[in-house]
């Protein structure tokens, strides 16, 4: 919010000064607001109390960006907010709570608005966004996986014994084993 205000000062003997305007202050105590995307099927805007990892939709074997937005209502000019001061991210292979990620050192975060994921392994990220006014939110993307190794397959049989080399007489135990 805006307001105009006039200030008069005094000394220690009572005297005051003549008007000083200081002219218009915004009061800013709305927080950013943040969208974390991940293709066209994944998007979040809050901090996930949960993390998961087993959704469908949320397995890769081919480069991935996450794109971050970050908003401040004075990017139209709506409330007289601040505006945005940072945008950052911190990546993650586990869930982690509000309170972890808060207390993260200023150095484990990342500066900017993309991260790109092309090695195996699961991932959550982490955003946080200050406004001018020093405002922070705080948001994260749910888990996914990046996998882009070939599964390994391993057949072999018990009683490999064939009287003619293709036919069995006796039933074969067969063993797979899928890495």
């Amino acid at each position: 919010s805006k307001a105009a205000y006039t200030v008069y000062l005094r000394d220690s003997r009572g005297n005051y000064t003549g008007e000083i305007i200081v002219g218009d202050l915004n009061i800013d105590k709305t927080d950013p607001t943040v969208s974390v995307k991940l293709n066209e099927d994944n998007v979040w805007d809050t901090f996930l109390d949960v993390i998961s990892f087993g959704a469908y939709d949320r397995f890769f074997n081919t480069t991935q960006t996450v794109k971050i937005t970050a908003k401040d209502e004075t990017d139209t000019n709506a409330a007289g907010n601040s505006g945005v001061e940072s945008v950052s991210y911190y990546v993650s292979n586990v869930g982690m709570s509000i309170d972890t990620v808060k207390a993260l050192e200023d150095s484990a975060w990342t500066p900017g608005t993309t991260a790109t994921f092309a090695n195996d392994n699961d991932y959550v990220v982490y955003t946080k966004i200050a406004d001018k006014a020093g405002n922070v939110t705080y948001a994260s993307s749910d888990g996914f996986v990046y996998d882009d190794t070939k599964p390994v397959i391993d057949v072999s049989f018990v009683n490999n014994d064939a009287s003619n080399g293709k036919y069995f007489k006796n039933d074969r135990t067969i063993n797979v084993v899928i890495t």
